[in-house]
């Protein structure tokens, strides 16, 4: 905040963070006063100092947003000083909404802690004259400060009244000078005070007012009013005395009638003869102080009505308050509530900060802070768990949102109480967990520590009574070097844990060098994938397949070419696997649809006799995803082609990876009178269940048991057990990657009539299946003739 001088006066930061005006008009203590008052008062955004006379310069200190608030400060105090007080909470006109709290400053005669004999008052008539006001701005409105807030405030109003104007309150101006000068000690420290130097300047309060006051012993206890017990929180002078062995420690309220009365205490209380009151409490004080005879005297730390905890003192002889050190007590209670409600509220925060809401486990940031503190290096080197849970989206969209957060927090708790001491867990979001393992974090105890971790996951889990297993993918990665940073290290972790996953369920995968290269191969080739789909630079050949008997043409299947710069046309065996990683197929597979789908309704524009079905492979990430209904829905309706005409293939692993999941989805498909094939049939080894529950209308062989077959019988026992299980269940079959003339005629003696492979047609651009839709279909008997009939 710029000084509360008037006019064009420049402000500057001073080395303590206090406006100064040209020239000073602020004095060192002074300066710490007003930033103490806004650092102790809750929602304190400036403070300020005005004099009622106007002949001293009005001085202020502020936080740096807000400096604007110094001349309307300084002016609606200055108008305020004109009229009869008391004045309090006053809304400040403009947006965003302040108020200011207006405190007197009275030029002599004594008060209370209360501050009852202030007297708001002005001119010489009055017993309390006023001579400036401490005025406190404030975010938002509120009502009056009462109870400790109150207290406070007129404290450090009087505090700043004597740094600013001379002016003193009690007869013995020597002895109040000293108590002042102590509270603005103890105020300038404990404003300073973040959580992590809270117990050390907590100590040094009470450590210091024991000695002012020459206490053998002094304390800090907070309440606990859910527990019903008292708290040690500071002492002097301090005894090395773990928390379980401490009888101080924790204390119950019942434990004896002292400790009860501090419960609730709202006043000073001073024990005389504590024998007398509560003899366990006698004894108590005598094994920690070693004092049999002694005086106890101790304020209440109170906000909002409520007895937070007790400032006290021990003394080995008889000890009376004296009003101004009993004043100066309280005013330290105070700012004792002030400062651990502060505190309190910072940790809060952070703790929200740091802290996944769902799981209460660490988040990201956390996660980072945490690496940063862990040294590493080849002696010491540091472990980091990548988890992600497998298919969890399939089965959180399946069950239900609830569902599935109740499983991510029962698999968060295992993790947790899995953990060592120095063990560290956090969930980055979604169904991402890391465990940082900083003891024996070699890649050997690391790999052990990951096939715990799957173990653990894998036990069932109860979800709305039904049993719910689930496995994980583990990236497992190693930092030993000093230099490598926690982002690095969660990177490489992540890189290995998508390896995992594209392994397969339940997997671990350490990182390393050549995993990376792969990675960014792959990262490469994500940029190149993408350039193509916004270059145009993908198309669609087709396939033809054909009637085994006949030659007659039956279907086209659609598959994906890259015409990639300097490499030619790659097949999508090459880009695929890729588009699945990064998650690009969805929108590929999306394309080809669509083209698929024109493409055949031109064709049967230009050749109305010939009959025929076109076949779109559809992805596994298909399955999972929201509205693919709607998706082949919309392809339909645009391009004009009959639903019946055009067949999904998906394959059989993909169907059986979760089943239930893909018959839902695939029921939906056929409603709208698509045909639906299972691809690859024979590799995922579906069972006959299985295949009585799918809504599908054909089997397509891989051409791993078709390649060969004439020669291999246990192939033909396969293709004859696929053939005779399609006919049972009333499915076409088709053969794939039909390469000679006996495997063709062999599938025939199998009873396989349909086929597609490299002898019968290979995948060609649209513009070449022309003559194929011309002739429709193929010559078998010149095909098939042996080499020396042929023409």
């Amino acid at each position: 905040m710029g000084s509360l001088s008037p006019g064009d006066v420049a402000a500057k930061w001073d080395g303590d963070n206090v406006m100064r005006s040209e020239p000073p008009v602020i004095n060192d203590r002074l300066g710490t006063l007003l930033a103490a008052t806004v650092r102790l008062m809750r929602g304190a955004v400036a403070a300020a100092v005005v004099s009622a006379s106007g002949n001293e310069a009005p001085a202020g200190w502020a936080t740096t947003e807000v400096a604007g608030l110094a001349e309307e400060l300084r002016a609606v105090v200055s108008k305020r000083l004109d009229t009869v007080g008391p004045w309090g909470a006053l809304l400040l006109a403009g947006s965003p909404e302040r108020t200011v709290w207006i405190e007197p400053i009275a030029g002599h005669g004594p008060s209370d802690a209360e501050g009852h004999a202030l007297q708001y008052l002005e001119g010489p008539s009055g017993t309390d004259r006023v001579i400036g006001a401490l005025a406190v701005a404030f975010e938002g409105s509120f009502p009056a400060l009462t109870g400790e807030e109150g207290k406070t405030v007129r404290l450090l109003a009087r505090l700043c009244g004597g740094a600013s104007f001379g002016v003193q309150h009690v007869e013995d101006v020597a002895d109040q000078r000293q108590l002042d000068d102590l509270v603005s000690r103890i105020s300038e420290r404990l404003m300073s005070t973040t959580s992590s130097s809270l117990r050390e300047n907590l100590d040094w309060t009470v450590e210091t007012l024991s000695r002012y006051l020459g206490a053998s012993a002094g304390f800090l206890r907070r309440n606990d009013h859910a527990a019903d017990t008292s708290i040690l929180v500071a002492e002097y002078p301090r005894r090395d005395l773990d928390a379980d062995s401490d009888p101080l420690a924790v204390v119950p309220f019942d434990a004896d009638s002292i400790f009860a009365a501090t419960r609730d205490f709202k006043a000073p209380l001073v024990i005389h003869d504590p024998s007398a009151v509560s003899v366990d409490y006698a004894e108590r004080v005598a094994s920690a102080t070693g004092l049999r005879v002694f005086t106890a005297a101790g304020v209440p730390l109170v906000h909002a009505d409520v007895t937070e905890g007790c400032l006290g003192f021990v003394f080995g002889s008889q000890f009376d308050w004296s009003e101004p050190e009993l004043n100066a007590v309280r005013a330290v209670g105070s700012l004792l509530v002030q400062l651990l409600h502060r505190i309190d509220a910072e940790e809060r925060l952070r703790h929200s900060a740091m802290t996944d809401e769902l799981t209460g486990l660490a988040n990201r940031r956390a996660l980072l802070d945490e690496v940063s503190r862990c040294p590493m290096s080849p002696r010491h080197p540091l472990a980091m768990l990548f988890l992600d849970l497998d298919r969890f989206k399939v089965m959180n969209d399946f069950l239900g949102h609830r569902a599935g957060d109740k499983l991510l927090c029962v698999i968060a708790d295992r993790i947790r109480t899995s953990l060592r001491p120095t063990d560290f867990a956090a969930r980055l979001g979604g169904d991402e967990f890391v465990v940082l393992l900083e003891d024996g974090g070699d890649i050997l105890g690391a790999v052990a520590a990951a096939e715990r971790l799957l173990e653990l996951i894998a036990l069932p889990i109860d979800i709305g009574g039904r049993s719910v297993t689930h496995t994980g993918s583990i990236g497992v990665a190693v930092g030993d070097h000093p230099t490598m940073s926690g982002e690095k290290l969660l990177g490489h972790a992540d890189i290995a844990m998508y390896a995992a996953k594209s392994q397969g369920r339940n997997q671990i995968v350490v990182f390393d060098a050549g995993l990376e290269a792969r990675v960014a191969n792959r990262s490469n080739t994500e940029l190149l994938l993408r350039k193509a789909m916004a270059n145009e630079e993908f198309e669609v050949y087709y396939q033809p397949e054909f009637d085994l008997l006949t030659g007659r043409l039956l279907a086209v299947e659609a598959l994906l070419r890259w015409h990639r710069e300097g490499h030619g046309v790659v097949g999508a065996g090459e880009f695929i696997p890729v588009a699945e990683e990064t998650h690009l197929i969805t929108e590929i597979d999306r394309w080809v649809l669509e083209q698929a789908c024109s493409q055949l309704a031109r064709w049967r524009r230009e050749y109305p006799a010939v009959q025929l079905d076109v076949r779109v492979n559809m992805s596994p990430a298909q399955l999972v995803m929201p509205g693919v209904v709607q998706t082949v829905q919309r392809s339909l309706r645009r391009s004009g082609l009959p639903a019946e005409l055009l067949c999904l293939e998906i394959t059989e692993q993909a169907m059986i990876s979760d089943i239930d999941q893909a018959v839902h989805i695939l029921r939906d498909v056929r409603r709208l009178g698509v045909q639906l094939a299972i691809d690859d049939f024979g590799t995922g080894y579906s069972s006959m269940v299985q295949l009585k529950n799918l809504p599908v209308n054909a089997l397509k062989i891989d051409r791993e048991f078709v390649d060969g077959i004439a020669d291999d019988l246990t192939d033909q026992a396969i293709v004859d057990s696929v053939v005779r299980l399609a006919r049972a269940f009333r499915l076409e079959v088709v053969a794939e990657g039909v390469e000679t003339v006996p495997d063709l005629q062999t599938l025939v003696r199998l009873g396989c009539r349909r086929a597609q492979g490299f002898l019968l047609a290979k995948p060609m651009p649209a513009s070449e299946v022309a003559p194929l839709l011309a002739r429709r279909g193929i010559d078998l008997v010149a095909l098939t003739a042996p080499a020396g009939a042929r023409h």
